[in-house]
């Protein structure tokens, strides 16, 4: 289980220039795609489309929130720390083939904002990744979507203070104005 935002994220030189191919990164571009097209997740980056969720939706990475600070909410879709991908043969013969399964594992990440008390900054944000879970539950498989065979949640919900980490100074409050955040990770398992 990753243990700290560093973790995470990255620090990404330049525009992504590869495109995902293949049974390994492909999983992860459908499940960018799956998050996008749910209404859940349009609301809680406050979005009306798929196109403009995408946005907010990263890849792998993002520019490391401390030193260039991106807009939140947003999401971040990795490889599984264990078991990001394996596959078994599903017949004999000139028919056989690998059929894959695997693990993603997705950060979700949002402002906190300085007017919530501590519970009602992380009710309001459990209940937004939770409304996200529940429309996977309904739609996962279907249309051409990642078949998400089950979901945990892997670490958080957690908060952390981003003027702390630029400066070491302490908050007044986990709300203070200064740059409260929210996170949560959740993994997903996808396949047969």
């Amino acid at each position: 289980m990753r243990s700290s935002l560093a973790s995470w994220t990255a620090v990404l030189a330049d525009e992504l220039t590869a495109t995902p191919s293949g049974p390994i990164s492909l999983p992860l571009d459908h499940m960018r795609t799956l998050l996008a097209n749910l209404a859940a997740m349009q609301d809680w980056l406050d979005v009306g489309s798929a196109a403009e969720a995408l946005n907010s939706i990263y890849l792998v990475a993002v520019d490391d929130p401390v030193d260039a600070p991106i807009a939140t909410p947003y999401a971040v879709v990795v490889q599984g720390e264990r078991g990001c991908w394996s596959g078994r043969r599903t017949a004999g013969g000139a028919a056989a083939r690998f059929a894959g399964s695997g693990v993603i594992d997705v950060l979700f990440q949002a402002d906190v904002a300085a007017s919530l008390s501590y519970a009602d900054a992380e009710l309001t944000f459990t209940n937004s990744v939770g409304a996200i879970l529940s429309e996977i539950d309904g739609v996962a498989g279907s249309n051409e979507y990642l078949n998400v065979t089950g979901m945990r949640v892997i670490w958080g919900p957690s908060r952390e203070d981003i003027r702390a980490e630029k400066s070491g100074e302490q908050p007044n409050s986990i709300n203070e104005a200064a740059g409260a955040r929210i996170m949560m990770a959740v993994q997903f398992t996808w396949g047969i």
